[in-house]
């Protein structure tokens, strides 16, 4: 990967991150204390993208994501927001 490429990856994913913790931080459900708190929240979920795109593009050489893999990060998504969204309710 070049630099150019590198950079423009990083400054998507902090993009996505920095709306992601606002979405996160719009959300009563959620009840976050803090800004702190769903920029947290923020980067663990992109940490799961980032794995999967990492070892299905990168690493396997795929081209597109499967249907298993987009499953696979739905659940770990779910697993990891149930337990904040079951007790706000």
């Amino acid at each position: 990967m070049s630099d150019e490429q590198s950079h423009w990856l990083i400054d998507a994913i902090q993009q996505i991150q920095a709306r992601l913790s606002q979405a996160f931080q719009n959300i009563e459900k959620l009840a976050l204390n803090d800004s702190q708190a769903a920029d947290n929240l923020a980067m663990i979920v992109m940490s799961i993208f980032q794995k999967a795109l990492y070892d299905e593009l990168l690493i396997k050489n795929q081209r597109r994501l499967s249907a298993d893999v987009r499953e696979r990060v739905r659940q770990q998504i779910h697993f990891l927001l149930a337990p904040i969204q079951t007790t706000t309710n």
